[in-house]
């Protein structure tokens, strides 16, 4: 949990260096399905869940307000993630991390424009959350009431990211 933390952070850090560093790290490693299916560049499936909006708008100045997709994904990916990874170990944490980022850059790619650009780790974190979810729900008889609060968290924080998610879109 901490380190996927901290590589979203560093690489958005790094992107905020400067507008021309932003554009390209960006264009390298951005879903872009032209790129993806006829260039055959598939690392774009994993690459785009490591990068965020980014801190500079259209224009190149500074857009503060798309830092909340960044956040608000580590967030969940912390307050959700640090209990999972104790619970299932760290090797089948990271592989639902990373498979259900690439599920979410899949189904950007399908349900998406064909020329448009995805970003974000919010289908990495819908997996967290789902795989959290479904093991509350599946021992919910042993966890009780506890467990019914927590499951009502998870669809909270679903939603919560959802709608950052969009937002980074709309302003995007």
């Amino acid at each position: 949990t901490y380190v996927l933390i901290a590589l979203n952070v560093a690489i958005f850090v790094m992107r905020a260096l400067s507008p021309q560093l932003d554009e390209q790290i960006f264009l390298w490693g951005a879903n872009h399905p032209p790129d993806v299916l006829r260039s055959g560049e598939y690392y774009r499936l994993l690459s785009s869940m490591f990068l965020h909006a980014s801190i500079y708008g259209l224009s190149g100045s500074l857009a503060p307000a798309n830092f909340l997709h960044l956040f608000f994904n580590m967030y969940i990916l912390y307050a959700v993630g640090t209990s999972l990874e104790r619970l299932f170990g760290h090797v089948r944490f990271v592989l639902i991390y990373l498979l259900g980022g690439l599920a979410g850059s899949i189904l950007s790619m399908l349900l998406g424009s064909y020329n448009s650009y995805s970003v974000g780790a919010s289908g990495a974190v819908f997996a967290i959350l789902g795989a959290e979810f479904v093991y509350l729900y599946h021992h919910r008889k042993l966890m009780g009431e506890a467990g019914r609060a927590r499951r009502q968290s998870l669809l909270w924080f679903g939603v919560i990211n959802l709608a950052f998610g969009l937002l980074s879109t709309i302003q995007g």
